[in-house]
């Protein structure tokens, strides 16, 4: 049975208890109402915490209370902060000093809450030890009988699989523990998820690009909900100030887990989508150089300055140009110095333009890229060096060791590596400095920034006695800072978040960084189908790559963005008259991606050769829509029959 693609375009047109912390979420909760009573003086807020042994429900209405700060959010050049109010609130420990700050965004466009907490020891000597953060900490409780389900996903853990649908029953005998895996926010789970009652529900988003972890626990006709820090169990030095984890709360009504998700979709193009030049950034196409070479020329250790600035007037000649020009990894020093037992992935740490491909460094790349009016995209992964780079060698005292013992540089080449640690200040402020130059220097106007590696004992390794988690919360702040520098010094600037492939989808992450490789398992073209099908159910913007000819192939990449890898030469490349094709329809469809989304073959495993995959693509702003819709090659039925959404029945 051949494969099948089927695109047809379409005409679519489409509370709260006074009572502490509990979100009555079958009326559509006004969140300032909620907001209000959650955080006054002698309530309960919606966060928690052990502070010296004692779970903080039992003494926070006994701390100083304060309200110290209001304000408008203003338009951002950065993330849409527009139409919000921002308020602060203070706790402190009369006895101890200990004080906790909630800084919470109401949105008056979407009825959504978000807030971040941090603790400061304004004492004069350490604190007892604070742990169990949990930055939410809340009861959802519904007024009407019937079933309560938790929608969550599987983050990538390269497979077809990455991003898989989860849909649980709660009842009295379950509790759900979420967490991701090796200290990466989204690697093997998503921290996203949507508790569902009788007529709605509530979406729930964690920020925190470390290790986190959520449970989720159903009594009656309430579900409970804590989300936060995983590991952290410390004192505070005098003077010393942590920031926690970010949430967001969206309420939703309705009667399919996708109202609630669209809404959340909505949320994040609105206030979390990253801007550059003011503008939010768009649908983009790039070509990749395609280009690695015979073995052991990996990635782009091949890759000279003349062949790239020839393959990029080569594409310009073609016709078949797009937003500008991916180069990856292997660009730099060493990368290519396979004789010396070195590769692209022995090479980080070293961020010098190879002096023998690239003798007069990567402008003049960049400079024929913006000759033929495109964007030069360059990889980096400065939170890793190897054990002999040039970075380890220079300064071994910010290098973390997985083992927790003293960094020491190797003068031979071994597949090892440090990770910076930016939760040093003189590490971090040499790491902002050193970017930014080499940055500059390239002419970059898309940096990548890619991390290959589980950091999860790195951290906990290297924890001192007595702080555990300070290490990574330190190092996640350190992370935050460098990429707010990184597009503060060059607003025009778009950040590519990769990960080893989508292993850091949080809410903090995606509000600097777009996604352009969702998955490092590209394998086949099913494997793109089920990771779009999947993620789009939560987020709108990420991508990944296509080459082939095969409309059923690069079909199955459809997105808001994309890598094309068609090359310039080769009988079995795609034509040009076909790769403008695929450019034509990427650069048509993209857009949609950004607005609702609904999956039309359900929520299960949709993994297997013998089914259909469908899903419907549905723009508010305009009242059109698309369904795209595969058959796969093994699939009995020769035919698919879907329920489409928000269609104006007036008008059909």
């Amino acid at each position: 049975m051949k494969r099948l693609f089927i695109l047809v375009l379409l005409a679519i047109s489409v509370s709260v208890s006074a009572q502490n912390g509990i979100v009555h979420s079958d009326e559509v909760p006004d969140c300032r109402q909620w907001a209000a009573r959650s955080f006054s003086r002698g309530s309960l807020p919606p966060f928690s915490f052990v502070y010296d042994g004692a779970p903080s429900a039992g003494f926070i209405r006994k701390w100083r209370f304060a309200r110290t700060d209001s304000r408008r959010g203003q338009a951002s050049a950065t993330v849409g902060t527009e139409n919000t109010d921002i308020t602060t609130y203070v706790w402190t420990d009369p006895r101890t000093g200990l004080q906790v700050k909630c800084v919470l965004t109401l949105f008056d466009d979407f009825n959504a809450a978000e807030w971040v907490i941090s603790f400061k020891n304004t004492g004069s000597v350490d604190t007892p030890p604070l742990s169990q953060v949990r930055t939410l900490d809340l009861t959802q409780h519904s007024r009407l009988p019937g079933e309560s389900r938790l929608f969550y996903s599987d983050g990538p853990f390269f497979g077809r699989a990455d991003f898989q649908s989860r849909d649980t029953l709660m009842n009295d005998a379950l509790s759900m523990h979420l967490e991701p895996f090796g200290g990466r926010s989204s690697s093997h789970t998503l921290p996203y998820f949507n508790v569902s009652m009788p007529s709605g529900g509530m979406v729930y988003a964690v920020g925190w690009t470390g290790s986190w972890s959520a449970d989720i626990t159903y009594e009656g006709r309430d579900v409970h909900v804590k989300a936060g820090l995983r590991d952290f169990d410390s004192v505070l030095r005098p003077g010393e100030e942590v920031r926690m984890a970010s949430v967001a709360m969206i309420p939703w009504q309705g009667g399919d887990r996708m109202d609630g998700q669209n809404m959340f979709r909505r949320f994040v193009m609105q206030h979390h989508h990253p801007k550059a030049s003011g503008k939010p950034v768009g649908p983009m196409l790039l070509n990749s150089f395609d280009l690695t070479g015979p073995w052991p020329c990996d990635e782009y250790a091949c890759m000279t300055g003349q062949l790239a600035q020839a393959v990029i007037h080569q594409f310009d000649f073609l016709g078949t140009k797009t937003g500008g020009f991916w180069l990856d990894a292997g660009w730099y020093s060493r990368a290519s110095d396979w004789k010396n037992g070195y590769w692209w992935h022995s090479a980080v740490g070293n961020w010098t333009p190879d002096p023998v491909r690239f003798p007069d460094g990567l402008a003049p790349v960049a400079d024929a890229t913006h000759e033929t009016g495109g964007k030069f995209l360059l990889w980096y992964e400065p939170e890793r060096a190897n054990v002999d780079s040039d970075w380890a060698h220079e300064h071994p005292e910010w290098m973390l060791a997985e083992s927790g013992e003293k960094a020491v540089p190797l003068e031979t080449p071994v597949d090892s590596a440090f990770i910076v640690n930016l939760g040093n200040p003189d590490a971090l402020e040499f790491v902002c400095r050193e970017m930014l130059q080499s940055i500059t220097s390239n002419r970059v106007d898309i940096y990548r920034q890619d991390f290959n590696i589980d950091p999860e004992m790195f951290w906990l390794n290297n924890d001192e006695p007595g702080r555990k988690g300070m290490c990574e919360v330190r190092y996640i702040n350190g992370l935050y800072h460098y990429l707010d520098f990184l597009r503060e010094q060059l607003p025009f600037l778009v950040l590519d978040n990769c990960a080893g492939g989508g292993r850091r989808l949080d809410l903090e992450m995606i509000s600097r960084a777009v996604s352009l490789w969702r998955s490092d398992y590209t394998l086949d073209p099913e494997a793109k189908q089920c990771h779009a099908y999947y993620l789009h159910q939560w987020l709108p913007y990420h991508c990944t790559n296509t080459g082939n000819k095969s409309p059923y192939t690069w079909r199955s990449a459809l997105g808001p963005a994309a890598c094309l890898c068609f090359g310039i030469s080769g009988k079995k490349k795609a034509s040009v008259e076909e790769q403008q094709a695929v450019i034509a329809q990427f650069r048509e469809l993209g857009p949609y991606y950004l607005e609702d989304y609904y999956p039309l073959c359900g929520y299960g495993d949709l993994t297997s050769d013998t089914v259909w995959l469908a899903y419907q693509l549905h723009r508010r702003s305009d009242d059109t829509g698309y369904v795209v819709a595969f058959r796969r090659k093994d699939s009995p039925e020769s035919t698919c029959k879907v329920q489409l959404r928000g269609l104006d029945d007036a008008r059909s």
